[in-house]
């Protein structure tokens, strides 16, 4: 089983979206979200959805199980998805699976969201959606195939850019087919977002609150200890660019970046000469993108 983790934090305008396309995966699957104290009506745009749309299960929010389970966090919904009420709309067979909504207990951020997640999953394999983000049709099932053909603990895949609402820009950016420790040295390959990963490897690192790219340093250490990482070339995930997240802001995310390395334990210099490195490439990565010359590293 896979667990599908996904924070979330003032996301109404996208939240549906982006579980829909987490719902209709076709494996075995739960999905998990962790709300980070929303402001606005993210959990409710996101029942109103589930109730029209499906056919679900209800279980009880309270019971021992569940509070124990997800000890420190706030439990709002437990059901279980069935079917689609509308038969007409379906492109596949519906694998039913089990959902949850539950909240912190205050506003923690990302990390901390996607930590509890892994802490709580309960699946073999875990893999990580924004709440702003989306999956194409395939996508979990295309990466368990490969992971378990190569063996591999970490798969990613190749990502398409959404610069406006709704419509995708057709940048793709490519990653390697195979991500080597010096690859992802080089840069940061791997989206969180296009990334599913066996439990047991990143249950020992999670993700580390702070100012650097606590994904990216996962990775790292994910792939150092377990061997390189694979990718599905094919632009399963589609990615949401907005110029206030950590990447967005080119200066900050450098700045994080050198922190991510200084994490890692290199020197202030080896530090500096890898973020230098980083940016550049990933510049290279972005406009290769946008003029349909992304290569795969």
């Amino acid at each position: 089983m896979i667990s599908i983790i996904i924070p979330s934090y003032n996301s109404e305008q996208y939240i549906v979206q982006s579980v829909r396309s987490a719902v209709e995966q076709q494996v075995s699957r739960e999905i998990i979200i962790i709300d980070d104290r929303s402001k606005d009506n993210t959990i409710h745009c996101l029942r109103h959805y589930l109730k029209d749309t499906y056919v679900t299960e209800s279980y009880d929010n309270k019971s021992e199980t569940y509070e124990r389970r997800f000890n420190n966090l706030k439990v709002k919904y437990c059901i279980k998805l069935i079917a689609r009420k509308d038969i007409k709309s379906q492109t596949g067979a519906f694998v039913p699976c089990n959902l949850f909504i539950v909240t912190n207990t205050k506003n923690r951020g990302a990390a901390y969201s996607r930590n509890k997640g892994i802490r709580v999953a309960r699946g073999e394999y875990v893999a990580f959606l924004d709440s702003d983000d989306w999956w194409e049709e395939g996508k979990l099932e295309k990466q368990l195939a490969l992971m378990e053909e190569t063996g591999s603990y970490l798969c990613t895949t190749d990502r398409e850019l959404v610069f406006s609402d709704d419509e995708p820009s057709g940048a793709v950016i490519k990653s390697p087919e195979t991500i080597t420790f010096k690859k992802l040295l080089k840069s940061n390959w791997i989206n969180c977002s296009a990334v599913l990963v066996k439990r047991e490897a990143v249950l020992g690192f999670g993700m580390k609150p702070g100012k650097l790219h606590e994904d990216y340093l996962c990775w790292l250490n994910v792939v150092r200890d377990y061997g390189p990482a694979v990718n599905v070339p094919e632009p399963l995930l589609k990615y949401r660019v907005r110029l206030n997240s950590k990447s967005g802001n080119k200066l900050r995310s450098m700045r994080l970046s050198y922190n991510t390395y200084r994490e890692f334990g290199y020197s202030r210099d080896k530090a500096m000469i890898l973020t230098i490195r980083n940016m550049c490439f990933g510049m290279k990565k972005f406009m290769g993108s946008l003029l349909g010359k992304s290569n795969r590293g």
